[in-house]
């Protein structure tokens, strides 16, 4: 078996989030991809905008808004591979939504006043804790994509915090491995 990512790669990402999704044309964007010479794409599967969207039919992550019937996930893997081209699934492993985080308020991570972290008021995007049950989420939708697309591997962004996390698992897990309390200063 060829070893594809010891070879050069031009690649490029197709950063969902910033489209229009309601009339992009995929497949016409990764046929004029291939034509200037890249080689793989880095597919947004799992974005961060809106918290946790998915671009493909998930059971599990929330799926886009304008989304609609479409499948670009699928769409924009079946014309990399036509073209040639590796295709990589992009997930967000930090940013969920408001559901989720009515769901598991514990996962959310929380600031030195215990705030949650997150972009806007309205919490339509939220930091998660990678401490908490989210990371086993995250690995349930990363199974999920595995099982049913035909991708060349997974880009994870953001497995991290914000800055830092004040949450309960993190007090804890400080707590358990360094015999203090978390410094708050």
């Amino acid at each position: 078996m060829e070893n594809w990512w010891e070879k050069t790669i031009r690649a490029v990402t197709l950063e969902l989030p910033a489209a229009d999704i309601k009339r992009i044309d995929i497949r016409e964007i990764v046929k004029r991809l291939a034509g200037y010479g890249v080689n793989t794409l880095n597919i947004f599967a799992i974005s961060y905008w809106p918290g946790g969207a998915a671009f493909y039919k998930s059971s599990l992550a929330p799926v886009h808004p304008d989304l609609g019937d479409r499948d670009l996930l699928e769409m924009a893997i079946d014309e990399a591979h036509r073209q040639g081209m590796k295709a990589v699934a992009y997930v967000n492993t930090l940013w969920g939504d408001r559901d989720k985080l009515e769901k598991h308020s514990e996962w959310a991570q929380r600031r030195i006043d215990g705030k949650i972290t997150t972009w806007e008021p309205n919490l339509t995007t939220v930091a998660m804790c990678p401490n908490t049950g989210y990371r086993d989420y995250v690995l349930k939708v990363v199974e999920e994509i595995g099982h049913n697309y035909d991708v060349d591997g997974f880009y994870f962004d953001e497995p991290c915090f914000q800055s830092w996390c004040n949450c309960q698992s993190c007090r804890q897990a400080f707590a358990r491995q360094v015999g203090e309390e978390l410094p708050t200063r």
